[in-house]
């Protein structure tokens, strides 16, 4: 609480406006930017102010996505393969170290699958460059692959309703008390995502659509988020 405080009585961090704020534990509190500028002009003010310590969260490491693979390519072979059948990326030092296994995806009325790796700036960069790897005679698409995970509990961004620490459910169409699916409400939807940050943090966005519309303003933020936060 005294961070929060910290926040609202000082006057040069009265102007910052945060997308979100999350308190981790009793003393750790989670300050959200979306811009570097207001990241470097807290943590100077922060450092004026006796027993606070700050810290930056490092970047995320990138993803792709391999998209059609054949079914007979197995998961565990993949990355052999394709570096096997590009030696492009071999040459530029590119190795099975390089990649992390995340999901695999069937695609539905077709013997293939799409496979998500996360890797590093490198790897990213020059698979990029290439866009498609050959597996055998197959030509692979490659693309960048970022995922924005929403609960349909609370109706935040960064977890599913399955971890969801949220007591009471919240209407997406509404913003009730209530499952979306029991809603009952007629008329013009209203997003709680937008409406709670202009209430919270005087922005303006426009409500009128449900906090699952994939144009909300709030979810473009959140993606724009995730992209400036992450090693591309």
């Amino acid at each position: 609480e005294c961070i929060r405080e910290e926040l609202y009585v000082n006057k040069a961090l009265c102007k910052l406006r945060p997308t979100w704020t999350k308190a981790l534990n009793s003393k750790t509190l989670s300050v959200h930017f979306s811009d570097a500028d207001s990241v470097a002009k807290l943590k100077n003010e922060l450092s004026k102010v006796d027993n606070f310590e700050t810290s930056t969260n490092n970047k995320r490491q990138p993803k792709i996505i391999f998209v059609g693979v054949a079914d007979y390519v197995k998961v565990d072979s993949f990355i052999d393969y394709m570096l096997e059948n590009n030696p492009e990326l071999t040459d530029l030092s590119i190795s099975k170290d390089d990649f992390v296994y995340k999901l695999k995806r069937q695609n539905r009325g077709s013997e293939t699958k799409n496979i998500i790796y996360e890797t590093n700036s490198q790897t990213y960069r020059a698979l990029m460059k290439l866009r498609r790897v050959m597996i055998n005679d197959q030509s692979i698409r490659v693309d960048p692959y970022t995922v924005i995970t929403q609960c349909y509990k609370c109706l935040k961004f960064g977890h599913i309703s399955k971890h969801c620490k949220a007591q009471i459910d919240i209407c997406s169409l509404c913003c009730g008390n209530h499952k979306t699916s029991s809603c009952t409400k007629e008329g013009e939807p209203c997003c709680y995502n937008c409406k709670v940050s202009n209430e919270k943090y005087k922005t303006n966005y426009d409500t009128r659509h449900s906090a699952t519309f994939k144009s909300c303003p709030y979810q473009i933020r959140h993606a724009k988020y995730i992209h400036e936060n992450t090693k591309w």
